[in-house]
């Protein structure tokens, strides 16, 4: 299954109130129990809280 298709027929339909990557997460997880191949081709700007600090110099 396609993280695109579904990440936008589940937007369009039902509007979660949840981030994209916890979205993109529960989608992969529930495919993945049902025996479904999955498809990571979301294109996705990391957020704030996906970027890890960068060191002090």
């Amino acid at each position: 299954m396609s993280t695109e298709q579904a990440y936008r027929a589940i937007r369009q339909v039902l509007k979660p109130v949840i981030p994209d990557r916890e979205l993109d997460d529960m989608v992969a997880s529930l495919a993945v129990k049902n025996g479904l191949a999955v498809v990571f081709d979301r294109q996705t700007k990391a957020s704030a809280d996906d970027v890890a600090p960068r060191p002090s110099p």
